[in-house]
């Protein structure tokens, strides 16, 4: 059996900790965009950008959105990041409270 590369089992321990983070954010939306209220959320919008903050995959630094809205959040940055849709790393301490 083929050992994993530690990036691999980072990787893999994001995707659980994403998909974990998935099943509450889709309870709390109830299916509608986040962001608009009246569309069907098609996508998980993670505010913290990247994979390298450790709280990126946390409940509240993820969005249930619809394609729409994070097209838009994505195409306007500094809009996004003043409404609170973008955050920046230093945005959140990295250590959890």
């Amino acid at each position: 059996m083929k050992r994993r590369t530690p990036q691999q089992e980072r990787r893999a321990l994001w995707n659980r900790a994403f998909e974990q983070a998935k099943v509450i954010v889709r309870a709390r939306s109830g299916g509608r965009c986040e962001r608009c209220r009246t569309a069907i959320a098609t996508a998980f919008h993670h505010k913290l950008m990247g994979r390298t903050h450790p709280r990126c995959n946390e409940n509240e630094h993820i969005a249930h959105v619809c394609l729409l809205c994070h097209t838009e959040i994505h195409g306007h940055p500094a809009q996004a990041h003043e409404a609170g849709w973008l955050l920046h790393d230093w945005d959140v301490p990295r250590d959890a409270a």
